[in-house]
């Protein structure tokens, strides 16, 4: 990471189409052997890496991008009207 303007971090593989979402290829290691966890919700406290909006149940689901060469990962906001819902809930500008 490096820091970019308006001190936004500003990642390696930060244009668009060079993450292991759009490619299914490490930007680490090269390795092609990646797998998508999903996100998803539970009973209690919820099962994985979620952005939480509220009371029960009420969590953005997001996907784990994972190389099993190397162990890096990324995660991902897949519907961009989950991002207007954080956008709103936590600022940003």
């Amino acid at each position: 990471m490096k820091k970019g303007k308006g001190n936004r971090l500003r990642f390696h593989n930060e244009r668009k189409g060079e993450d292991m979402r759009n490619t299914k290829v490490c930007p680490k290691c090269g390795s092609h052997d990646i797998v998508v966890v999903p996100g998803s919700i539970g009973v209690v406290s919820g099962v994985g890496n979620n952005i939480y909006m509220g009371w029960f149940r009420s969590a953005i689901r997001l996907p784990r991008y994972l190389c099993c060469g190397c162990g890096f990962s990324e995660e991902w906001v897949d519907d961009l009207n989950d991002l207007a819902k954080i956008k709103k809930k936590y600022g940003g500008g």
